[in-house]
């Protein structure tokens, strides 16, 4: 990667420069992401698997694509934390203050959560006002009720959100006494955090279960599905507890076991805020191939899993368990 050319450290009292990799990286993830979007909202999966036999190759390749880069938002997430780092490493070189780092980082995640919640709810395509546009031959189509439910849906911007909140405090504890300034202690605290993460993905999932049985996909009396409580009809401590289980639990893109990815990317901010010239040429190299074990050992999982769905039921369970692939609890 070119990164490294275009940025230098202020540690050797030069000016910062943009990341201009990071910038395309998070450039593309947002392109190919509403691009997806887009066409998951065009395309009429049920009829093409109605008629997969009679379907051009093109559309089978959708099919199958799709749901495999639905799984994008790690990437986006990764890119995102890469330059939240780089940025709190270029606060911390200019002498703002931990304390000052941590309420920066809190404030600025807890205003992207409120900005996610109204996008779900209020103002974005699947909320009230893009109901309505959908609906603007016959606004009385409209389904006004879909803010009170959808305000806690929980996508990869809330994620993002509740990364900056978390990262920004780790980076506050881990920065006591000056300690930022040991990059090699800070990328291997960030690893091991990684790690744990990682590990404790499953028992929080379980956890969150057996607090709340049947979270997420169950329902609450109403029928109102678990993590999506409506305001008005569940109870007052249903809605209150919601937008806390949901980062831990969700079914697409909890901080269990996003926040590891998030991780990663800052390791990769802690080392790109170095001086260019200590920077080693291994990094890239090392880095690529840890994804590339990860990438690899997701794929066997994914075929593992739809293996034993083809196994316990049949194709046709199979394949509209792998179009709900980018839900990742299912």
């Amino acid at each position: 990667m070119a990164v490294s050319s275009n940025i230098v450290s202020s540690c050797s009292g030069r000016k910062f420069e943009r990341f201009v990799t990071l910038d395309f990286a998070r450039g593309l993830a947002i392109v190919v992401m509403l691009f997806l979007h887009i066409v998951q909202r065009t395309l009429n999966i049920d009829a093409l698997f109605n008629t997969i036999e009679q379907q051009p190759i093109i559309n089978l390749l959708a099919l199958s694509l799709i749901p495999f880069y639905g799984g994008l938002a790690g990437f986006f997430l990764i890119i995102s934390a890469a330059s939240n780092m780089v940025s709190m490493y270029r606060d911390l070189h200019r002498g703002k203050s931990v304390q000052a780092l941590v309420l920066k980082q809190v404030f600025g995640g807890f205003l992207l959560l409120i900005f996610a919640m109204l996008c779900e709810g209020l103002i974005g395509y699947q909320g009230l006002v893009g109901n309505f546009f959908k609906h603007l031959n016959n606004p009385a189509a409209t389904d006004w009720t879909v803010m009170l439910w959808r305000w806690n849906f929980f996508e990869t911007i809330h994620t993002i959100a509740w990364c900056l909140i978390i990262n920004g405090c780790v980076q506050g504890l881990l920065s006591l006494k000056g300690s930022w300034q040991n990059t090699k202690r800070m990328i291997i605290s960030y690893g091991i955090l990684a790690v744990i993460i990682v590990a404790l993905t499953q028992p929080m999932w379980d956890l969150v279960r057996t607090i709340v049985p049947g979270y997420p996909f169950g329902s609450y009396p109403s029928g109102n599905t678990l993590f999506l409580p409506e305001i008005g009809t569940e109870s007052f401590w249903q809605i209150f507890r919601a937008p806390f289980l949901n980062p831990l639990s969700a079914p697409m893109e909890p901080i269990f076991p996003y926040l590891a990815v998030s991780f990663l990317g800052s390791i990769i901010g802690i080392v790109l805020s170095k001086p260019r010239e200590n920077i080693t040429k291994k990094f890239p190299k090392s880095m690529f191939l840890v994804g590339l074990a990860m990438f690899i050992g997701g794929l066997v999982g994914v075929f593992y899993s739809i293996a034993a769905v083809m196994s316990a039921r049949d194709f046709d369970a199979a394949a509209a368990f792998y179009m709900t692939i980018i839900n990742h609890r299912a």
